[in-house]
């Protein structure tokens, strides 16, 4: 986000950074029967187009709070944050595709819907010692290294040096 401030005939620009894609915050208690409660907030957060008003660009925020009970080893299933985007557009041989009647014989029409909805899949485990804080992380390998060939390596997310993917 950006701005101008004009004062004594000077102009200042003035920049606003805002985190974008997905956020996930768990917050986890258990009990002593293993039951694992969580306050689960989803956050999604979405750059749209630019303001005509304001030359600045919109922002959609979509978020769910949740707070769910599972056994631990439990899989749930979060829902919700559904997204659907209409795009049309048109096009075709310059100035010939705008004639009526005949312009549909130099160019078309483009109707695209996208519709997406976010889930996400918990799993909570309770790790009591170290053998089984090392046979949890050999199954999450195990299972990271058989996602990663359907992972679109074409879009390379901006990961600063705390996010890091190393699997060995």
């Amino acid at each position: 986000m950006q701005g101008t401030t004009i004062n004594d005939n000077t102009s200042t620009q003035n920049f606003q950074f805002k985190d974008t894609g997905v956020s996930l915050t768990i917050a986890p208690q258990i009990n002593s029967g293993g039951l694992v409660t969580m306050e689960v907030n989803q956050e999604l957060i979405d750059v749209g187009p630019i303001d005509e008003a304001t030359d600045q660009r919109s922002f959609f925020e979509r978020a769910i709070q949740s707070k769910v009970a599972i056994q631990s080893g439990e899989t749930i299933v979060l829902g919700g944050l559904i997204s659907e985007t209409v795009n049309n557009s048109s096009g075709g041989i310059p100035v010939f595709y705008r004639i009526p009647v005949v312009g549909a014989l130099f160019g078309g029409v483009n109707n695209d819907t996208d519709r997406t909805e976010l889930l996400v899949l918990i799993t909570p485990r309770i790790i009591r010692d170290n053998q089984e804080a090392k046979q949890v992380t050999k199954e999450l390998k195990q299972r990271m290294q058989q996602v990663i060939p359907f992972v679109d390596f074409t879009v390379q997310p901006d990961l600063d040096e705390r996010a890091t993917i190393k699997l060995e």
